[in-house]
């Protein structure tokens, strides 16, 4: 009991719980992007399979390595994963604009896409590196990280039911697209938290010249 309170206490377990929330549920916002792909925008079956596993492993790999070097160069990791969800979350709102005939529309669809995948990801990997300036002492931190993966794999039962109901009741077309701007709310949710975040480690910072 003693350590569940020490690990529940930080209002940083909260804060990385939520972030890693609102930037995972993009992911999960892409759930019927494959279907969407390939019964609207009639992509070819094979480069629908192509820019899938992209999305599912490529993608990562890529970020994971381009938003470590960037958060290594970088003096303020939260305003870097703000930006990185922001521009998450204008390219999921282009690709709920874009018109679903042509070559040229899927094309940029697909970029998008991409841009998407790299950008929640890298926000996500580095999620974690926010802990630094907290003051959470060692002991405890993987019990943090323990809880707040808790609370940031949610999505893995919200937006998977939300998505199933969708698809069901609106068909794969206005489903996925319906999915895509609450993918958008996620995103805005996420640098909302990231903000409050900052502005808890300047408090802290301020109060405990020392951590920081």
């Amino acid at each position: 009991p003693r350590h569940a309170r020490a690990v529940f206490r930080p209002p940083a377990t909260g804060f990385i719980g939520f972030i890693i929330y609102g930037v995972y549920a993009i992911a999960r916002c892409l759930d019927l992007i494959a279907p969407y792909m390939r019964d609207v925008l009639q992509i070819d079956p094979g480069m629908n399979a192509y820019i899938n596993t992209f999305r599912a492993y490529f993608g990562n790999f890529i970020a994971g390595i381009a938003f470590g070097i960037i958060l290594d160069r970088t003096t303020s990791k939260i305003l870097a994963c703000q930006i990185t969800t922001g521009l998450a979350v204008v390219l999921l709102f282009c690709m709920t604009m874009l018109p679903t005939a042509g070559a040229i529309w899927h094309t940029l669809f697909v970029i998008c896409l991409c841009g998407v995948v790299i950008s929640y990801f890298g926000a996500y990997v580095t999620a974690f590196s926010l802990l630094e300036g907290a003051n959470v002492p060692k002991k405890i931190t993987g019990s943090i990280i323990g809880v707040a993966i808790s609370i940031g794999f949610l999505p893995d039962i919200i937006i998977n039911y939300l998505s199933n109901y969708l698809a069901e009741v609106y068909g794969i077309g206005q489903g996925c697209i319906y999915l895509l701007f609450v993918g958008i709310g996620h995103g805005i949710f996420a640098i909302i938290i990231y903000q409050l975040f900052g502005r808890y480690l300047k408090r802290l910072n301020a109060d405990n010249p020392s951590s920081g």
